[in-house]
């Protein structure tokens, strides 16, 4: 009769008669986990026909397995106890109901004995769900990602602690140990990069203090990055204190607030000669102004105030007499009224030029703060000596000066005609044009007009020969030829032409639907030689 195959059990549990008899865990109570209960092995599961099992003392999520993963595992294995929890398994053989009491001597020692039926199962005892009041265990910590390699044991009491150092580069968050709990790790930190910081801000009155070597400064330049948990220091100009700490540090990519730079307070102001504070205070703190006042005949020279900064005064002014004395002299300037012995500042004295004299700017001075501002200039706007005039002379009376508007009056002398205006007149110490005395033989007379053109000049009677005169085209008309006549021997020389100017009609433009290509150059009038350009207005085409 051959036996029945063999059955591993644990060693707690007594020989069992058949499979059926197999006894496995119920599912725990969810307040033992949150998860769902699955096969430490294949990771699914338990069923009714499939059920998990506790065959050793690991708690957690990894102490279930079905019967079949177990029995793999023991088969490639080669072992005997948990890899865990390092329990000892125990192994009974069952048989049949009908084995014989005895077995022959000689099958055992020949070796002739065989399994067979179904593979070998495993008798696994149901270990009873763990109470409030029992401990559970913790198996090894998970490894966490950018963190150094943990020694571990095989489990972990309730409330024991692991301690998580980061590789470097990396920053923990969260706790720094993470905390077995009811079979389960608590607080589990995370290792995340280091970040780099910009430039660190500016702030106003201080700077960054140097760094302390040579190397660290050229590094930060090149870089323009400081590393987390950089400290650099702020200096305070002279006359500032930093507000708070004057370190910052680098944090994860972004720097601390920066320190601010405070001025100093000032002691009490400076008194000035002949000038008083306008008041007093207890304390005078950074930014504090003072304004002082002049006492009577006496004012300001400069600003008025004086202002704290950083433990000291700007400059303070000065109170000076404001009286003015002594009144300045002027070539060819007479003083205008009666002189005075002083005169009070904001006073203002005039002064007259003489006969053929004309003031240039003002003919006033003022007293301001002890000073004459002001300077008349007298310019002697007289003629003397008019120009001569070939073949004429001078009919009007002479003078050695002759005031400006006085006039100067020629004659030609017999057989010479006067050509031009015959009176000079004296404008600010300058002559007008004077005239010219000619022969009559070859003159001409006034230019010739021409359409839509007039002279540059206002025209004469009579022109000698050889002079000229010059056109020009009135509005939108342009000239054709030379702008210039010249008298020659009796006769004008050929006047130029004013071309048309260019008119199209906006009845034209709607008859042939068109419209001006540039919409800011509506215009209707275009002088002779500009370019005009023409498009067709939306849905017309030129006609095939």
């Amino acid at each position: 009769m051959n036996p029945q195959p063999w059955r591993y059990q644990h060693h707690a549990l007594r020989p069992a008669t058949r499979a059926s008899q197999l006894r496995h865990h119920s599912p725990p109570d969810k307040m033992d986990t949150a998860e769902e209960d699955i096969c430490r092995v294949c990771r699914s599961e338990g069923t009714p026909e499939k059920p998990l099992y506790h065959p050793c003392v690991c708690t957690g999520s990894i102490k279930f397995i079905h019967q079949e993963c177990l029995v793999q595992w023991l088969k490639h294995s080669q072992k005997e106890y948990c890899e865990l929890c390092k329990h000892r398994f125990a192994f009974t053989p069952i048989y049949s109901p009908d084995m014989p009491s005895r077995l022959p001597i000689q099958d055992i020692f020949a070796g002739s004995w065989k399994f067979t039926g179904a593979p070998p199962a495993v008798a696994l005892n149901t270990l009873p769900s763990p109470t409030r009041s029992e401990i559970n265990f913790c198996p090894p910590p998970p490894q966490i990602p950018n963190a150094e390699d943990m020694k571990t044991t095989v489990k972990y009491q309730d409330g024991e602690k692991v301690s998580v150092l980061c590789k470097e580069n990396y920053l923990i968050k969260e706790a720094e140990e993470i905390v077995c709990k009811n079979g389960r790790w608590q607080s589990i930190p995370h290792c995340v990069e280091k970040l780099s910081c910009s430039q660190p801000p500016d702030i106003d009155h201080g700077r960054i203090s140097p760094s302390r070597s040579s190397e660290e400064r050229k590094e930060a330049i090149e870089s323009r990055q400081y590393a987390h948990g950089t400290k650099l220091n702020y200096i305070c100009e002279d006359g500032f204190t930093a507000s708070e700490e004057d370190e910052i540090t680098c944090y994860m990519g972004k720097w601390s607030p920066p320190p601010r730079c405070v001025g100093l307070p000032c002691e009490h102001p400076p008194s000035i000669p002949n000038g008083v504070m306008s008041h007093e205070l207890d304390r005078y703190p950074y930014g504090q102004e003072v304004i002082y006042n002049c006492s009577e005949g006496f004012g300001i020279d400069g600003p008025a105030f004086i202002k704290c900064l950083g433990g000291k005064w700007s400059s303070p002014p000065e109170c000076i007499r404001t009286d003015c004395f002594n009144l300045p002299n002027f070539d060819d300037a007479t003083l205008l009224g009666e002189r005075k012995e002083s005169y009070k500042s904001g006073d203002q004295v005039t002064y007259r030029c003489p006969k053929f004299y004309q003031v240039e700017g003002s003919n006033t001075i003022t007293c301001i703060n002890g000073k004459w501002i002001g300077k008349p200039m007298c310019k002697d706007i007289s003629c003397v000596n008019p120009p001569k005039v070939e073949n004429a002379n001078i009919i009007s009376n002479q003078m050695l000066k002759y005031p400006s508007g006085e006039r100067v009056r020629y004659e030609c002398i017999k057989p010479f005609e006067i050509f031009g205006e015959v009176e000079v007149m004296c404008l600010n110490g300058t002559c007008t044009e004077p005239p010219q005395c000619k022969d009559s033989i070859g003159k001409c007379g006034p230019p010739p007009p021409i359409d839509n053109g007039d002279l540059t000049s206002f025209p004469l009677p009579v022109y000698p020969t050889g002079s000229s005169v010059e056109y020009q085209g009135q509005s939108l008309y342009q000239l054709e030829g030379s702008k210039t006549v010249t008298c020659r021997n009796g006769e004008w020389s050929n006047p130029p032409k004013c071309l048309h100017a260019c008119v199209i009609s906006e009845e034209i433009m709607e008859r042939y639907h068109i419209t001006l290509r540039w919409k800011e150059h509506q215009k209707l009038y275009s002088s002779s030689g500009d370019t005009v350009e023409f498009v067709y207005k939306y849905r017309y085409s030129p006609s095939t």
